[in-house]
């Protein structure tokens, strides 16, 4: 019997490096999508469901930056300098990371 993980064979591989591609496409997509409808809504209408203006300037910065992430992916833009696309993100996130 084996315990652990045994080595995986082409198919797992192949499998698995495709799944996590088509997810990151099916992510930045769903970035682009929901960052195109918020461009519809003014920071009145985010305020006017509970939204402080400090938590709508955070929500749009994260959006933006994961904008530069989409758009390199797409090779609409090159992105430079390098710099942590995650900063606003993880004020969003909430928990340190």
């Amino acid at each position: 019997m084996t315990v652990g993980r045994t080595p995986p064979d082409k198919t797992v591989v192949d499998q698995q490096a495709s799944s996590l591609l088509v997810s990151l496409n099916n992510v930045l997509t769903n970035v682009a999508q929901f960052k195109s409808w918020m461009d519809t809504l003014s920071d009145a209408n985010l305020i006017s469901i509970g939204y402080t203006q400090a938590e709508v300037n955070v929500m749009r910065s994260a959006f933006v930056d994961a904008m530069a992430l989409h758009d390199t992916w797409v090779g609409s833009s090159v992105f430079t300098p390098a710099r942590d696309l995650r900063t606003f993100a993880k004020l969003i996130w909430g928990t340190g990371l």
